[in-house]
C-alpha cells in the first residue's frame, strides 16, 4: 500500500513539474518590446562562400564596440551611420534607411541583455555563385 501510495505521490509530482514548465514562445509583443532600446555592438562574425566553399581569406571577425543602434517604440532607429525604420516579422527584423540596401536579419537570441542576429545573402557573378552570412552580437 505504501510503495503505491509513494508512486501516486511522485507521479503526481512529476506531473506538477511538467505541467508547469511554459515553452518559450514569446509574443510578437513581448520580443518588440525586448528590442525597443538602445544596443551596444559587440562582434560581426562574417563567412563568404565560393561555388559552396568556404573563402577563409574573405570571412572572419570585427569588433562592433563602437557601434550603437537605438530601437525606438514608434519604429524608428538610429545608429551611428544613419536613421530609418525597423520591423517586426516573426524572428525577423528588417531596417530600412529609405534607400534600396533594406536589410533582413534572423533573430537567433533575444533577452533583456544580449540580442544575436543571423543574415545571409547569395549571388552569382561571371558564373560563381557566392553566399554571404554574418552573425552580429549585441549587448545592453
Amino acid at each position: 500500500m505504501k510503495k503505491s501510495q509513494f508512486s501516486l505521490i511522485a507521479l503526481l509530482g512529476l506531473f506538477a513539474i511538467v505541467s508547469s514548465c511554459k515553452k518559450d514562445d514569446s509574443s510578437p509583443d513581448d520580443k518588440r518590446k525586448l528590442l525597443i532600446g538602445v544596443w551596444h555592438g559587440v562582434t560581426l562574425q562574417y563567412k563568404v562562400y565560393e561555388n559552396g566553399n568556404l573563402d577563409n581569406s574573405a570571412s572572419g571577425t570585427e569588433d562592433l564596440s563602437d557601434e550603437t543602434i537605438e530601437l525606438k517604440e514608434n519604429g524608428s532607429y538610429i545608429s551611428r551611420y544613419e536613421t530609418g525604420t525597423w520591423t517586426l516579422s516573426g524572428d525577423k527584423i528588417t531596417v530600412d534607411n529609405g534607400t534600396p540596401d533594406e536589410h533582413t536579419a534572423t533573430i537567433t537570441k533575444l533577452t533583456s541583455s544580449d540580442l544575436v542576429l543571423y543574415e545571409s545573402d547569395e549571388a552569382t557573378v561571371s558564373g560563381v555563385k557566392y553566399k554571404y552570412e554574418d552573425i552580429q552580437t549585441y549587448k545592453r
